[in-house]
């Protein structure tokens, strides 16, 4: 995310005292002096008692309607600021680069990558000429930048700016909420690199800068609950992972701040662990309403309106509706391929998931094209061996199977096993997918015993983790059962294809794969009953 109008602006434009401040929230103390910008004399001219009024009044309206995401009035007031400000401190003064700061911002908000990185840039070359390296304002920059940079799937280069921005803010102190937001952005690169590990760090201090600012029941302090409880759910903390999440969503309910980027990130990550759980109908009722709440707040052809009708189309899919699935992946993947590009990994990611889909229906040569064209463009953006490239390769496993290619199949599946295992916890639903992917690959392959070393491990995982119930848990089971008895050990086979679930408790989708496994049960007590077996 990107960070705010920074505070030494804020306080050069305003009555407050800035020793006042610091105390009031005293959350890093300051261990490096840095120039403070009013001490940095104005290039044209020192602005009038009137003019420093409105340039008060102006930041205050524009930072105000940024916040309130009235983005037309934030433009508006910021280009006026920002006129002002080059009248009479000059075009490269710090305090004009902080008045465009606001329009890099909003264009940012709105999907105008390449406007706000321009802008973004010109700021900070400004604020380094004038206030040296190790300014709160320059790593406000630094963190900007790498904003885009992530939205435009270049991670690895948006992790060296965060990295950057963080140490500036943490060698300089500060008593804002930049440092949060910018121990959250750095956590949530880490995670789009897959280094959920070295990504739960930041997110834990993050949310403990915040608590120290704001109330427990604060928007800013539900925001990087959810991030926080975004990367436990890869680490496979669920229970820890569900109390922030909900905690989260309590706070956007209470607060009446229902229609903000941040509460739509909270109903999509909450949606996230819903799917983990096996919970899809619900999934995707948080999906739909993550939705609504971009559009409402960013329009439907925003990045994050993207995303969320992609991951509602996802969470169709695991609720066995694979029709209504398709319809809103196409309408993600328009989205992300206008605003991201053909091959960006979001816009390859919903490809892969289309692609599944088509293959429910039937529609194997379509979903053969988008498989491999989505595990190809993985490979180039993310690496061969990132967790959606493995993914990727899960899928493109079925198709190749659909297609009578099981020795191919196994090859994409294995791969995906080795790299998701080095990535995501053991007992993680894509781990699971991946090693119930690969035991597939071997049964139709007639290898029942290296089926059943594959599968029954990942049984023990997920249902231990969501319990019997959980369909993906179900699922394997059969699988285990099946190898059992292709192995014509039909005694275990019948015991492994017991179920402790009441079909009463069970989702429509657990329901269908019990019945799969009720199937394989009756196979072999039948077979158990010839005499000559």
């Amino acid at each position: 995310m990107i960070v705010g109008l920074g505070m030494a602006v804020a306080l050069a434009f305003s009555a407050q005292d800035p020793k006042a401040a610091a105390e009031a929230t005293p959350t890093e103390q300051s261990s490096v002096a840095y120039i403070d910008i009013n001490d940095v004399p104005p290039a044209v001219r020192e602005p009038t008692e009137a003019e420093y009024a409105e340039i008060e009044r102006l930041v205050a309206r524009a930072q105000d309607a940024r916040d309130a995401e009235r983005f037309d009035e934030a433009v508006e007031a910021a280009t006026e600021l920002a006129a002002l400000s080059a009248a009479t401190f000059g075009p490269r003064h710090p305090i004009t680069a902080s008045c465009l700061n606001i329009i890099g911002q909003v264009k940012f908000d709105r999907g105008d990558f390449d406007g706000a990185e321009a802008i973004f840039r010109e700021g900070l070359a400004i604020r380094v000429a004038a206030l040296g390296d190790v300014h709160p304002d320059v790593a406000e920059s630094l963190n900007n930048i790498a904003g885009v940079l992530s939205r435009r799937g270049l991670n690895a280069q948006a992790l060296v700016f965060l990295q950057q921005a963080v140490d500036v803010w943490t060698k300089v102190g500060t008593f804002d909420r930049n440092l949060a937001d910018g121990l959250a952005n750095l956590a949530n690169q880490y995670s789009y690199l897959g280094r959920y590990a070295e990504a739960e760090v930041p997110a834990r201090r993050a949310v403990a800068v915040t608590e120290k600012i704001y109330d427990a029941d604060d928007p800013e302090t539900a925001g990087n609950f959810g991030t926080l409880g975004e990367i436990l759910l890869a680490l496979g903390k669920y229970e820890e992972a569900e109390r922030y999440l909900l905690a989260a969503d309590r706070v956007f309910v209470a607060s009446g701040k229902a229609y903000t980027l941040k509460a739509g990130l909270t109903l999509s990550r909450l949606g996230t662990l819903r799917n983990y759980q096996g919970r899809y109908g619900e999934a995707a009722d948080l999906f739909r309403r993550s939705t609504e709440v971009f559009v409402a707040a960013v329009g439907p052809d925003h990045v994050y309106t993207g995303a969320t009708l992609a991951s509602a189309g996802q969470a169709m899919l695991l609720d066995g509706r694979p029709e209504r699935a398709e319809a809103l992946l196409r309408r993600g993947l328009r989205v992300q391929e206008k605003q991201l590009g053909l091959a960006h990994p979001d816009t390859a990611t919903t490809r892969m998931v289309l692609a599944q889909a088509l293959l429910a229906l039937g529609q194997v040569e379509q979903a053969d094209a988008l498989s491999r064209r989505s595990v190809m463009d993985l490979e180039r953006s993310s690496g061969e061996d990132a967790q959606n490239t493995a993914s990727a390769r899960v899928v493109h496993a079925a198709v190749l199977m659909a297609e009578g290619e099981n020795a191919l199949a196994e090859r994409e599946s294995r791969r995906a096993v080795a790299a998701l295992e080095t990535i995501l916890s053991a007992d993680h639903p894509q781990v699971s997918d991946a090693r119930s992917s690969l035991a597939e690959a071997l049964l139709v392959q007639g290898r029942a015993m290296d089926a059943e070393t594959v599968v029954s491990p990942a049984l023990t995982r997920t249902a231990s983790a969501f319990g019997p119930s959980h369909p993906g848990a179900i699922k394997l089971q059969t699988q285990l059962a099946r190898s059992l008895l292709a192995q014509s050990r039909l005694a275990d086979a019948m015991e492994a294809s017991r179920s402790s679930a009441s079909p009463l408790v069970l989702s429509a989708p657990a329901l269908r794969r019990q019945r799969q496994l009720e199937r394989v049960r009756v196979e072999a007590a039948w077979l158990n009953s010839r005499p000559d077996v």
